[in-house]
């Protein structure tokens, strides 16, 4: 009998031993998947910073007289994962002050100053095959993070703006979101820069002000002609485009 009980111990013991083992496996792979979970999780939501070459690029540009630069103007993500292009805007402008006020807008050239509230400035999106999508939802799902996003003190299309010194070149970061229930296809937003003048005294060609307030005809925006504005009233004369490429 002693022996007997001697090996149920035994047997006993090693049940326990055996179960508290399963028990931490499970805990520890628990853990583990959620590790992993929160890793990738972070990865396809983390927002990088412009990288070094890129803004290297944009100043080269701008120390070239280029008046705005985006060199790396289209990428390509994947649902959930956003991107950040890079503009540079250099100060070319004579007059009194050390420096001037520029804004940076961006969205698809329809903006309607007789809209009121909050509201976003949607991408243009195509299809993979190349036909235009009008769903505003759909075009929604791919959107301007800050300092474009509209908040409640302002709205997308209000721009984004930045003092630079007179002769001196700056970046200006512009993220943009990917819903992972994002369309596949091709977003496309315009780009463009009005200047603004603090005391007035010499002609730059448009004040931010009106460069907020008014749409920017770019050939695919049939409103009020008498509420465009044409393209040689923007700093550089240009419309330029950010594309985004969705798989």
């Amino acid at each position: 009998l002693p022996a007997i009980f001697s090996m149920n111990k035994r047997g006993i013991e090693l049940s326990v031993n055996f179960l508290v083992m399963l028990i931490l496996a499970i805990v520890v792979f628990g853990f583990g998947i959620k590790l992993v979970y929160s890793m990738f999780s972070s990865s396809m939501n983390k927002i990088e910073s412009l990288d070094q070459n890129s803004e290297q690029q944009i100043m080269s540009m701008l120390s070239s007289g280029k008046k705005v630069a985006i060199p790396i103007y289209k990428k390509t993500t994947v649902r959930g994962k956003p991107v950040v292009f890079g503009v540079g805007i250099y100060n070319s402008l004579e007059g009194q002050g050390s420096d001037d006020e520029f804004v940076v807008r961006v969205g698809d050239g329809t903006y309607n100053a007789a809209w009121t509230g909050i509201h976003a400035t949607y991408p243009r999106l195509f299809n993979p095959d190349g036909t235009e999508v009008t769903d505003t939802n759909k075009r929604s799902k791919v959107s301007l993070l800050e300092p474009f996003k509209a908040t409640k003190t302002k709205t997308a299309t209000d721009g984004y703006k930045v003092n630079i010194q007179k002769n001196k070149g700056q970046v200006v970061s512009i993220p943009v979101s990917v819903d992972k229930n994002a369309e596949a296809g091709t977003y496309v937003f315009d780009v463009f820069v009005c200047a603004q003048s603090f005391s007035g005294s010499y002609d730059i060609g448009v004040y931010g002000d009106y460069c907020n307030a008014r749409k920017i005809n770019t050939g695919h925006d049939y409103g009020d002609p008498s509420t465009l504005l044409n393209t040689e009233e923007l700093y550089d004369n240009s419309v330029h485009q950010i594309i985004i490429e969705v798989r």
